[in-house]
């Protein structure tokens, strides 16, 4: 694999629970249907963001977000201009809040070099607010290695905290990577555990888990067959691989915006975002979603389904039931929504349809809400509109 490809590889791990399910689980009792398509599109500039409620949905552009009910015409949203002093926001970054009444975000630092600092947008206010402003725009490395200002990525909530990664000098003079945590009504950020890394961007992308216990991060030393997945606890510094790729594994390189974490630990799902990957026969193992043991080291991925090619999923409210998208162009009568108690069985199709990711780059996975609401890019002719499917049980 050439140093190019690696470059560009992008994993993204959703560090969630996926418990056994319950005894009364029946997911031949579940169906689905689409309830709206808005006319609004997934595009290279473009995302949505449903809400962990499902009552509401963002959509942002370069120019403005906008916040929209689920349940009333786009006439009822409401859209903000982007602040000026907020440029090129990474879009596969944004969080909701679990109250699902804030959303969290940074600029694109790895792809443009802005300073990126924390950001939350309150719904209530309609304002955006820089959690933690140094008064940079672009960023001088450095700089930052002297110790003057510093660079903050990947935003994640747990409670009302938002927990981030700061890139600053520590007294030895190297840039290192910090886990910070700062309240939703700003404040002084709190510094949690330092992420040792023998290279300076070593370690850039990262997701506490839900109690705060520990984060599951990347760790690249630059060296073919050596960029892996770690979980390390908090405070003590504990360090554990998750997942070791294989010297011609596809997944030899993690790159930012990749980890979410959900309450415990058990099943790992991980994402291949489509802009690097080109899949000629859309096999079942060159998924852009697939699955890892979180509780022993892996050095193979198992596909979600065994039978096609996913793109896309994500767990149900309770972790009981996973959710995921089959996209082929080669076999389309399978193409569809399908729920699973079995991650890594066959599952079963409950609403058909080409469904794509709603974030440009796929590093996000489906939300399933608790009112039972998903959102996909559906794709029609030329354009993906937005659509909004609705699970029910019988």
């Amino acid at each position: 694999m050439s140093k190019y490809r690696l470059l560009w590889i992008t994993l993204a791990i959703f560090f969630i629970t996926a418990p056994a399910a319950a005894q009364d689980t029946n997911i031949d009792s579940f169906s689905a249907k689409i309830i709206e398509r808005y006319e609004l599109t997934i595009s290279p500039g473009t995302a949505a963001y449903l809400a962990p409620n499902g009552e509401h949905f963002a959509h942002l552009n370069r120019n403005e977000l906008c916040i929209y009910p689920t349940n009333a015409s786009l006439d009822a949203g409401q859209c903000v201009p982007i602040p000026e002093d907020l440029r090129r926001i990474d879009m596969d970054v944004v969080r909701w809040s679990p109250d699902s009444a804030s959303l969290a975000f940074t600029s694109d630092f790895f792809r443009f070099l802005l300073d990126s600092d924390i950001w939350i947008f309150d719904l209530e206010t309609n304002t955006f607010t820089n959690l933690t402003d140094d008064g940079d725009y672009r960023v001088a490395l450095d700089d930052i290695a002297s110790g003057e200002g510093w660079i903050d990525v990947t935003p994640q909530w747990v409670g009302d905290d938002i927990y981030f990664l700061r890139y600053a000098s520590n007294e030895a003079g190297n840039v290192v990577p910090n886990v910070m945590r700062i309240a939703r009504t700003g404040g002084d950020p709190e510094f949690v555990a330092e992420l040792s890394s023998e290279y300076r961007f070593g370690v850039y992308s990262f997701a506490p888990l839900a109690d705060g216990s520990a984060v599951v991060h990347n760790y690249d030393t630059r060296q073919t067959g050596d960029a892996r997945a770690q979980l390390t606890t908090l405070p003590e510094g504990a360090r554990r691989d998750l997942y070791i790729p294989g010297a011609e594994d596809l997944l030899q390189g993690i790159a930012p915006n990749g980890f979410s974490a959900a309450p415990e630990q058990n099943l790992v799902l991980v994402a291949i975002p489509a802009f690097y990957l080109a899949v000629p026969d859309y096999a079942p193992e060159l998924s852009l979603f697939q699955l890892l043991d979180a509780n022993s080291t892996a050095s193979a991925l198992t596909p979600i389904d065994p039978r096609y090619f996913v793109n896309n999923a994500g767990w149900s409210p309770d972790g009981q039931l996973l959710a995921y998208t089959v996209n082929t162009p080669l076999n389309p009568e399978v193409n569809g929504l399908y729920i699973t108690d079995q991650p890594g069985q066959s599952g079963r199709l409950v609403v058909a349809g080409e469904f794509n990711p709603t974030t440009p780059t796929y590093q996000q996975g489906l939300t399933w809400a608790t009112n039972n609401f998903l959102m996909v890019a559906q794709r029609d002719e030329s354009t993906t509109p937005l659509t909004l499917i609705q699970i029910d049980e019988s």
